[in-house]
């Protein structure tokens, strides 16, 4: 009788650790499964700023400010904060607007982002201002261009566009 208690404490025993074993698995399972989980939805929240419809002017020789135009929309609101590119010194967020017969334009430091809402920037409007373009902006040719874009706790995040130079707008973006 004894020496079938000892088997059956040791069976017990193996049972015990391989259910254990399961459970320290499982329980792997289940935080690895709700880490990536938490980072595709990082990956998600990364996305929550997109740009459509980008477009800049051709310029001529000897020109040295273009314009590039494009469609920005935040799922969550945000605020665009910088803009940079290769293509020239400096760019600069600029309105446009009507006073009497006279444009007036003007340099924003920054673009609010409203949630879910598409922010147009297009000719005689808002706009990205290229000052000291490096070389002319040709036809068939694109640009780089750089937004950086901060959500309501400040964080910033960068995009890369790459922006074709073209005569006229997309057609997604002439509304």
């Amino acid at each position: 009788m004894q020496k079938l208690i000892c088997r059956f404490i040791s069976i017990t025993s193996t049972v015990d650790k391989r259910m254990k074993a399961r459970a320290q698995l499982k329980l792997r399972s289940t935080v690895l499964s709700a880490a990536l989980f938490g980072l595709t939805s990082l990956a998600l929240a990364a996305e929550d700023v997109t740009v459509t419809a980008a477009w800049a002017r051709p310029t001529v020789r000897g020109q040295s400010v273009g314009g590039a135009y494009f469609d920005i929309r935040s799922e969550r609101g945000a605020t665009l904060t910088d803009l940079r590119s290769d293509a020239a010194a400096s760019v600069q967020l600029h309105s446009m607007t009507r006073d009497g017969d006279i444009m007036r334009m003007r340099e924003l430091a920054t673009l609010p982002l409203p949630p879910g809402e598409v922010v147009h920037l297009a000719p005689s409007g808002t706009h990205a201002m290229l000052l000291d373009l490096r070389q002319p902006l040709r036809a068939g040719e694109s640009i780089p261009l750089e937004l950086t874009v901060a959500d309501a706790q400040g964080r910033r995040r960068t995009l890369q566009v790459i922006v074709p130079i073209r005569t006229a707008a997309p057609v997604e973006h002439s509304r």
